[in-house]
């Protein structure tokens, strides 16, 4: 909507606090008298025939104005009805003072014209403390207010105005004051006096526009320029805003008010600043939004070093005060002074300075030297990409000494594990020890030799039909035709062909290869322990999975599923299909005395007398255009064809007068689980592989005879063996092929055996069998374990081995750490007997599994037990341990029982308790509970019963 107002300030000059218009030079020079203060209404001019005294005091003068604190409009021409709607926005009160007296209007028009610029000259008066000089302008023929505003600052002077334009000609009164703001209340004025004029022409009139700017946030801070400013021609004085806390708030890119309105904008100069500038082309009324909530930050990673903050970048300040001044830190690293620091992320535009991190820095270290004394005879070798024996000038850690045992010893469990000037050693496993640590002197410390291994006494076999019996995973066998191959034996009983075994335990990193036992396998059935007959017989039923390429045989083929048994079962044969056999390799299954035998490589044989119902899923046939990699074992055993991705075991001959120190791969590139131990396992790339047992001389038995070859790592060598194989002898159809493999298969590489026992005692610590009544099942859970994509629980009734049952879960995936075993061979559980479980983690390497954790053995009596039960809760006596390092204590415990009048399983099913310790460093335990302090520092010793219930002791060592 247009207006007429008074016509814009034009060829402004700046004089001392403002901008004035320049002054015509027809001005007359008028001296009045000092004039009383007078009070005024917005309604009109009424002033009484006997003047103003001094009752004004107690009176407001009212009228519209800025409401800004720190400044009005120039004088501008107003339209009284307008401005009597808005009475209060400014409220000054009339402040008489005698000191005014000299004040003097020296220069006023007494003939003025709209438009024109005149001059007021104040003079006599000092110390003014008030910020501007202002006037009004009044019709007396009307008695209404026609313009108001500044004039100049509050001192004396020649000050400059602009006539408004578009007032009626008639006669009027300018009355000049001196204005203070006062930002807590109401105004003040001081009446200067009056000067009468006569308006001649009333001037042109230039259509002009108000601006607004509002806002609502205590968040928004007026930086400069005013809120309101009114009669705008051309551009308007441009307003800046700034967030009031930067600390916390700021205007975003995407800042609602941005935009033009009428020709005016809001602009984001900066997440901190706004600016509304521009020349209005109509009233505009702006409505500024919220500035927005920085984002906080969290701590950074850094930490503390020698003279320096590490991990730094110019994004972070530090400071020695949490609440202090900080400074902007150094990319990488920020040198520092030793001492407590506090590092933090600076703030940003959008984001609030973060929360600081408190950080150590430390000064130089003193430098010691760490020397180990390892004798002649200390029957150990050092790894010799460890740490050296002498290390001098250390101001830290020391790099680890690894030492290996040599080729028939071993670090026993009672092996001293020094500690001395903290420098400790610890025992990795039977067959390796690591000296590490930071030394707090300088340090010299004799290496204990490593012990003789064992021999273990022969096992306990018996032979059977096509069987060894009582065979356990530890033992292996050998034909009395080949005494020097060996091959791994299963749990419970081992399928082998007729004829004289030779039996033995495996060496492992505690125990050399045992005695022998040697019997003989026969062909025949032999006798089955008797048992209670079933009276309704038993169920056998193989399941043949699809795409196994193996058929059932036409003069069998109905007796797949055989019901009512009560001897014998009828024998099952399975035929390979055309272009499919079944290797030397081929696992056999014996389960509840059913029996899959490999008879030849094109045919199976399914039989025996079964003890259970029984369910078997028969493993596919391969296909004879499957490649086969010859393995060559120089002075050991283990020399074969093989599948790609199939685990291999190989042994080193014993040598008299020799000692046996290592395996060297001379072709295929594979990676040994052990090649210190002299029967260990690789898995089988697609490529010959050649391997040779070193022994103590460094040299091959035969003084270099053999074929020690090239180590090959590219996978890029023959050995493939493409002929058929429909013989009994797998690779018999043909001979060993042509160099056909491009390049070979990448395989997971064997985890370290220390892997595998951290992972073992995971499981050991977290495992743990109940009886469900609601679930009518026996619960087993675990804790998982990294890098496990499964786990498989094996089950045993009484004292038999442990087995993956056909009804034993095997879970997939490593978030599944629950089982409920419902039933166990073929049947129900049976809540009045005993029973045994393990966990079994695996990983899947080569579309098979591969063991990387077993739990300890739990033991539980069914909830119908007539003589055993379980414990329900274990207490320690203590629930913490305070030793010397050196020092032994004994943990002792007290315990509820599931059922009070019945007696725990005893030791020879389980020991009672296993005590586990959380850090082998801090502190040992014994099978019995003894702990012995190792070095300073706090650990947890776990203290598991045979069914997994569990509590813990602390242990502090000084």
């Amino acid at each position: 909507m247009e207006k007429r107002r008074i016509s814009a300030l034009a060829l402004a000059i700046v004089m001392i606090v403002g901008l004035l218009p320049i002054v015509p030079q027809n001005m007359k020079s008028v001296e009045a008298a000092t004039i009383k203060n007078v009070v005024r209404s917005i309604s009109g001019i009424t002033e009484p025939a006997d003047g103003w005294d001094s009752n004004f005091t107690s009176q407001n003068f009212c009228f519209a104005k800025d409401t800004s604190v720190d400044g009005s409009q120039d004088i501008h021409a107003t339209q009284t009805s307008i401005y009597q709607k808005q009475p209060d926005q400014w409220i000054p009160t009339i402040k008489y003072s005698t000191s005014s007296v000299n004040v003097k209007i020296n220069s006023a028009p007494s003939q003025a014209d709209g438009g024109s610029s005149y001059t007021v000259s104040l003079t006599g008066y000092s110390n003014i403390q008030f910020k501007q000089t202002s006037g009004m302008i009044y019709n007396e023929s009307t008695n209404e207010v026609a313009a108001y505003g500044r004039i100049g600052d509050a001192t004396v002077g020649s000050k400059i105005f602009t006539m408004p334009a578009g007032m009626p000609v008639g006669t009027y009164k300018l009355w000049i004051f001196f204005e203070r703001f006062d930002v807590n209340g109401t105004d003040q004025i001081v009446d200067i006096g009056t000067v009468t004029f006569t308006l001649n022409t009333s001037g042109e009139v230039t259509d002009t526009h108000d601006v607004t700017i509002n806002w609502t946030s205590d968040r928004i801070k007026r930086l400069s320029g005013e809120r309101i400013q009114l009669d705008h021609a051309g551009e308007i004085i441009p307003v800046v805003f700034t967030v009031s806390d930067t600390q916390k708030y700021y205007f975003p890119t995407n800042y609602a008010s941005i935009g033009t309105y009428d020709g005016i904008s809001v602009i984001r100069n900066s997440g901190s600043r706004i600016t509304v500038s521009g020349t209005p082309k109509d009233d505009v009324i702006i409505n500024l939004e919220e500035p927005s909530v920085k984002a906080t930050q969290n701590e950074p990673d850094v930490a503390g070093g020698v003279l320096v903050i590490q991990g730094t970048d110019t994004t972070m300040e530090y400071s020695s005060d949490k609440n202090g001044t900080y400074t902007t830190c150094d990319p990488g690293s920020t040198a520092v002074d030793a001492g407590t620091w506090y590092v933090r992320y600076k703030d940003s535009e959008d984001k609030q300075a973060g929360e600081a991190k408190q950080i150590t820095v430390t000064s130089p270290a003193a430098k010691y030297y760490v020397i180990l004394n390892n004798a002649s005879n200390g029957n150990m070798t050092r790894l010799t990409s460890s740490g050296a024996e002498s290390q001098q000038n250390l101001t830290g850690e020391m790099k680890p000494v690894v030492y290996n045992a040599n080729s028939g010893y071993y670090f026993p469990d009672t092996y001293p594990l020094t500690v001395k000037n903290g420098i400790s050693i610890t025992r990795n496993s039977p067959t390796q020890i690591t000296v590490s640590g930071i030394p707090t002197g300088n340090t010299s410390i004799d290496i204990t030799a490593a012990s003789v291994k064992p021999t273990p006494e022969a096992p306990d076999v018996k032979a059977g039909a096509y069987k060894i019996i009582g065979t356990t995973t530890q033992m292996q066998y050998s034909d009395s035709s080949s005494p020097n191959n060996w091959y791994p034996c299963d749990d419970e009983e081992t399928l082998v062909s007729a004829g004289i075994k030779n039996v033995r335990y495996k060496e492992t990193s505690s125990n050399k290869a045992g005695k022998i036992t040697q019997i003989e396998v026969t062909d025949g059935e032999e006798e089955e322990e008797e048992e209670e007959p079933n009276q309704d017989g038993y169920t056998v039923s193989i399941i043949n999975p699809a795409g196994s390429n193996i058929t059932i045989a036409s003069e069998t083929e109905n007796l797949y599923y055989q019901t009512g048994i009560k001897g014998a079962m009828k024998q099952i044969i399975y035929y390979a299909d055309a272009e499919y056999y079944f290797p030397s390799s081929y696992k056999g299954i014996l389960l509840n005395g059913v029996r899959v035998l490999r008879s030849g490589s094109r045919m199976l044989t399914i039989s025996g007398t079964p003890t259970a119902d029984t369910v078997i899923t028969l493993n596919p046939a391969i296909s004879i255009n499957t490649p086969l990699y010859s393995v060559t074992v120089l002075n050991g055993s283990g020399d074969d064809y093989y599948m790609e991705g199939v685990s291999v075991e190989i042994t080193a001959d014993e040598k008299d007068g020799q000692s046996f120190s290592g395996w060297r791969v001379s072709q295929g590139g594979v990676t040994l689980a052990n090649s210190k131990s002299k029967t260990t396992t690789f898995t089988m790339p697609s490529t010959q592989v050649v391997l040779e047992a070193l022994y103590s001389n460094g040299a091959s038995a035969d003084n270099g005879s053999g074929n020690t070859g090239t180590t090959n790592t590219s996978g890029s060598t023959g050995g493939t063996n493409t002929g058929s194989a429909n013989s009994d002898t797998a690779n018999s159809g043909g001979s060993a092929g042509s160099n056909s493999n491009s390049g070979g298969t990448a395989n997971a590489a064997p985890l370290s055996q220390k892997t595998i026992a951290k992972n073992s005692k995971t499981l050991d610590i977290s495992a743990k069998a109940v009886w469900s009544s609601s679930n009518n099942a026996w619960k087993i859970t675990w804790n998982s374990v990294s890098g496990a994509a499964g786990y498989d629980v094996l089950v045993a009734q009484g004292s038999d081995s442990l087995k993956l049952d056909a009804s034993s879960p095997s879970l997939s995936g490593n978030s599944s750490t629950t089982a409920y075993i419902k039933t166990f061979g073929g049947k129900a559980i049976d809540k009045s007997k005993t029973y045994k479980f393990r966990i079994k983690a695996y990983r899947v390497v080569n579309n098979g599994k591969d063991y990387i954790g077993t739990s300890r053995p739990l033991y539980v009596a069914g909830p119908n037990n007539k003589t055993y039960t379980n414990i329900k809760v274990v207490k320690p006596v203590k629930k913490t341990l305070k030793i010397k390092k050196g020092k032994t204590a004994k943990i002792q415990t007290a315990i509820k029982k599931q059922k009070s009048s019945k007696k725990l399983m005893s030791n020879s099913a389980g020991k009672k308790f296993n005590y586990i310790s959380s850090d082998t460093s801090i502190a040992t335990v014994s099978n019995t509970g003894k702990v012995r302090g190792v070095k300073k520092g706090t650990c947890t010793i776990y203290v598991v019963a045979q069914n997994g219930i569990r509590t813990t002791v602390k242990i502090k060592v000084k």
